[in-house]
């Protein structure tokens, strides 16, 4: 009896020391990366040795860890020549970041922007615009309830804008032209893209992505893009 109560008591003082014991679980800080293929003329395109493609005139949201990161988007089939590159990118923990890789097929190149995107608790809006057609000049964005005022102005290759504010009711709707800055105003629109009454993006931010080329094949076009925190 001695002997059984004696065994009792060490494996009850083995539970409690294994039960005391701390286990130390890994954490990592992480960035998130908003990639779009914007290539004219491109194809589909893969992030170094992930499995996720990204197609041509979309986009996909990806993390990172926290310090130098070493990006790599490539075209399928062809991983030798890069559409983007950038060996040391630096990041902090839970920053944003938006990359648009963009230009020609044989002539790419990357515009990254680190976000501040606005947060949206009532019924609202954010949209903003970026040039990413090649052969454009300077474009006029309008809407096409009042073709005489510009929404944008002047908007150059590479060049974006910020989030502006839009209601976001359950009626709203929108109709945006794309227009030639240097043309008689308001010039025939190069491209239209609308936001109805059921893809307003209420209570968040998009990205319009002006895509294409103007006057030839692939024709100017709008890509939306969602910037989700």
């Amino acid at each position: 009896m001695e002997h059984k109560n004696k065994l009792i008591t060490l494996l009850c003082a083995i539970i409690s020391i294994t039960s005391c014991k701390k286990y130390k679980i890994e954490s990592y800080s992480l960035t998130s990366l908003t990639a779009v293929n914007a290539v004219v003329g491109g194809v589909g395109m893969k992030i170094g040795s992930r499995a996720v493609t990204i197609g041509n005139n979309n986009f996909a949201q990806i993390s990172l860890f926290q310090g130098s990161n070493d990006l790599y988007f490539w075209p399928v089939a062809d991983s030798l020549h890069p559409y983007f590159s950038d060996s040391k990118f630096v990041t902090e923990d839970r920053e944003i970041y938006s990359l648009f890789v963009c230009g020609q097929a044989g002539s790419t190149e990357g515009v990254i922007i680190k976000e501040d995107i606005p947060y949206r608790t009532d019924s609202t809006a954010g949209i903003r615009f970026i040039n990413l057609s090649p052969n454009s000049t300077p474009l006029n964005i309008t809407l096409s309830t009042t073709p005489t005022i510009n929404e944008v102005s002047n908007l150059a290759y590479k060049q974006y804008t910020e989030f502006k504010t839009y209601p976001g009711f359950y009626n709203s709707a929108y109709t945006f032209q794309i227009r030639d800055a240097s043309a008689a105003s308001p010039s025939a629109p190069l491209a239209t893209f609308s936001l109805t009454t059921s893809t307003v993006p209420r209570f968040s931010n998009v990205t319009l992505v002006i895509r294409g080329l103007v006057g030839t094949t692939p024709a100017l076009g709008v890509t939306r893009v969602n910037n989700d925190r």
